[in-house]
């Protein structure tokens, strides 16, 4: 198990990912091809990270939120929010290109920094990626 510590606005993003995973990983379990064993472990994995999270961003505070669970699904889960990220960024450069103030674009590059340096800090992808 690894233990990260992500904040209460990271919350939402972070499990928005978990949900998609699961989704994807309880069709290839209800599929019961040659991955549905490892799906299924995969499952289990992301279900012990969804448990850790609380149930809403905690408003209010900036008290980091420990979030623990197996390094592969966090990697990918993370992985996934910072391609999200760098959507988000690009999105903001077209409306900065179109005339819009340029505090969006940097907003949007401190939240892709920040979601990148959560990922990095887990170290190299996991094997078999």
């Amino acid at each position: 198990m690894t233990t990260i510590l992500i904040s209460p606005e990271q919350v939402g993003p972070l499990r928005a990912s978990l949900l998609a995973q699961r989704e994807q990983h309880g069709e290839d379990v209800a599929a019961a091809g040659p991955f549905a064993a490892t799906a299924a472990e995969r499952l289990a994995g992301i279900e012990a990270v969804l448990a850790e999270l609380p149930p809403a961003s905690p408003g209010g505070n900036d008290v980091p939120v420990p979030v623990s669970g197996p390094p592969d699904v966090l990697f990918s889960a993370l992985y996934d929010v910072v391609g999200q990220a760098a959507e988000q960024v690009q999105e903001e450069c077209l409306e900065y290109w179109r005339g819009t103030p340029p505090e969006a674009v940097r907003a949007a590059i401190a939240r892709l920094a920040a979601w990148f340096e959560l990922l990095a800090g887990l170290g190299p992808p996991p094997a078999g990626r």
